[in-house]
Formats: structure tokens, C-alpha cells, sequence
């Protein structure tokens, strides 16, 4: 959840993005914002809604306002095509900036540059449906239909074939609240899914946020940034 902040420094940059979060946080804070700020940046920002609970196997890539509504039954007619949450570079000069409900949407589909994602490990209850969200988003790239994304399995998409392209990186931003928590949770990502957990320092951090001219406050040395790739099937850490 980024209220925005976050899809719109990326917009800034020239990225388009696809913002996810449920539909009351859409509706009441995230949409607005968008809609506030976004029209004059170089990049586009689509907003999905993207239940965590909901199955992979059950994700809805053509539904114009969420990735979790249910799919129709078979042979009924679908809605225009619609997205998921990405971030991919922007070539164009498209500006347009927010995509509308019903209108054509370019570039909401695997395969996914990067995965950003903060304040999301906060409910134990939570932590598996989260894990199994991104680590079906990493393995949309090699397997944009979803035919296998269980962790556990052999032969999956993280695989890596020759063909296929490398998964996301994946950024995680985080405040030690409950530190035996966020242990378990980047233990988990690590273990059962396969991820390469790396915390970027605190001096990296500060330095660039110094570079954005920004000076770094005393109040955010309990804030964290982890990068996650996800490795290979058989590969060690």
C-alpha cells in the first residue's frame, strides 16, 4: 500500500505503473490522489484492485477495475482488457495518467519489471496469502498463464528457462514492529518460495535520500528496505 506516493515517483520517472490495493483504500485515498496529481508526469498510472486472499489461479487479467473479481463462465463475454500490479518502463509519450474503467490498457500484463511493495507485513494471518500473491507475480513472467504456482513443487516457472525472461526484483519496505515477526516473514520468503532476501543498508538508504534532497530523520532508523529476488529452482542462497 503506497496511497500513491510511490506510483507517482515512478510516473515521475517515466515508469508506467500499476497501483494495487483494495477497493476501499482505491476508492477513498489512493484513485483521488491519483487523479490530484498525476496528470502531468510523463508516465501512466493504472489502478487495480488485488485481493491477496483470492488464488492466482483465479486472477481476472481482463476485468477493468479488479485483478480478483471472479472470471466469467466460459464463453460469456469479457470485459476491455484491464491490469494487474506492475511497474515497466515507459517508451511512449503517452500521458494519460490514470486508466479509466472500460477503456484499452497497454503494458498491465506479465511480464513484470519490478515489484514494490510497503507497510505489507503487518498481520500474521496475512503473511501467506501476501507470499503467495508475489511469488505468483514473479512467476508470471516465465508462466503468464499460471500453470503451476505452488513454491513447492518441481519444475516450475522459476525454473528460468533460456526462453523465459528473469523474474521481477522485488523491493519490500518495512518498520520493525513486531522484529520476531518480520523475522518469520522474511525467513518464509526465503525458505518455503525461494526468494533472495537482502537488506539494503541504512547508509545506502540515507544517501539516497539525501541525493533527492531530502535530509535523513532520526525517526526512520527502524525503517527497512529489502530486496528480494526470486532464485532459480535447486540453487542454495
Amino acid at each position: 500500500m503506497d496511497f500513491a506516493i510511490y506510483s507517482l515517483a515512478l510516473a515521475s520517472l517515466g515508469w508506467t505503473v500499476l497501483a494495487t490495493d483494495t477497493s476501499l483504500v482505491i476508492n477513498k485515498v489512493l484513485s483521488p490522489n491519483v487523479n490530484r496529481h498525476a496528470g502531468s508526469l510523463p508516465g501512466k498510472i493504472h489502478i487495480r484492485e488485488l485481493d491477496w486472499t483470492v488464488s492466482a489461479d483465479q486472477w481476472n487479467w481482463t476485468h477493468p477495475t479488479s485483478i480478483t473479481t471472479p472470471l466469467p463462465p466460459h464463453g460469456t463475454k469479457q470485459a476491455p482488457e484491464a491490469a494487474l500490479d506492475r511497474t515497466t518502463r515507459n517508451d511512449t509519450n503517452d500521458n494519460t495518467h490514470l486508466q479509466q474503467a472500460g477503456s484499452p490498457v497497454n503494458k498491465t500484463s506479465p511480464p513484470f519489471d519490478l515489484i514494490i511493495m510497503s507497510d505489507t507485513l503487518y498481520v500474521p494471518e496475512l503473511l501467506t496469502p501476501l507470499l503467495d500473491t508475489i511469488y505468483a507475480l514473479c512467476t508470471a513472467n516465465s508462466n503468464p498463464k499460471g500453470s503451476s504456482l505452488d513454491p513447492t513443487s518441481q519444475g516450475t516457472s522459476s525454473d528460468h528457462s533460456p526462453s523465459s525472461l528473469p523474474p521481477p526484483t522485488v523491493y519490500v519496505g518495512l518498520e520493525r514492529r513486531d522484529p520476531a515477526f518480520m523475522e518469520s516473514a522474511i525467513s518464509l520468503a526465503r525458505d518455503k518460495y525461494g526468494f533472495v532476501t537482502t537488506r539494503i543498508s541504512g547508509r545506502r538508504l540515507a544517501v539516497a535520500v539525501g541525493k533527492a534532497g531530502v535530509k535523513w530523520e532520526d525517526i526512520w532508523d527502524d525503517v527497512e528496505v529489502w530486496k528480494w529476488v526470486l532464485k532459480p529452482k535447486g540453487e542454495t542462497q
